[in-house]
């Protein structure tokens, strides 16, 4: 296996996910792609960023431990930003990790604070989205746990 470094993270370049796979040797690099992606302007090093991204979205979309729900009531954003998804989705699974009885519930509002804290973080280098726009609103008067509580299944 080759890897490029990224600042603190070192993304794997060779891999492959299949069923002989150990999903836990990665938790850690899981873990700080989330975090790379969070702590660094999403104009900066767009070749790296693909490269985290690309790792994070195959390492979700093959892991068998963790299913993150992509509930479009919640992403609201899934067709205006897509970029957003992988925030949302790395968010939740990072979450995941560090928890014990994990619901769909906490798995939404992690990741969609996530992605509310990155696009303020980004505002100047992304597009304006109402969706956002809302869900920004639905926090900043305390109401996004439930509109997220009432749009996931329990």
């Amino acid at each position: 296996m080759f890897s490029a470094s990224a600042q603190d993270v070192t993304v794997p370049v060779d891999y492959t996910f299949d069923s002989t796979t150990n999903f836990t040797q990665y938790h850690d690099t899981v873990i700080a792609c989330f975090d790379y992606l969070m702590n660094t302007s999403c104009n900066v090093d767009l070749v790296k960023r693909k490269a985290v991204t690309d790792f994070l979205s195959k390492w979700i979309e093959a892991t068998p431990t963790v299913e993150v729900s992509i509930n479009k009531d919640v992403i609201t954003y899934y067709e205006s930003s897509p970029e957003l998804v992988i925030i949302f989705m790395a968010a939740w699974v990072v979450n995941y990790f560090k928890s014990a009885n994990y619901s769909e519930l906490e798995g939404s509002m992690a990741g969609t604070h996530a992605v509310l804290d990155y696009f303020i973080k980004n505002e100047s280098h992304l597009k304006q989205d109402d969706h956002i726009d809302k869900l920004i609103d639905k926090r900043n008067k305390g109401k996004l746990e439930k509109f997220v509580r009432y749009s996931v299944k329990q």
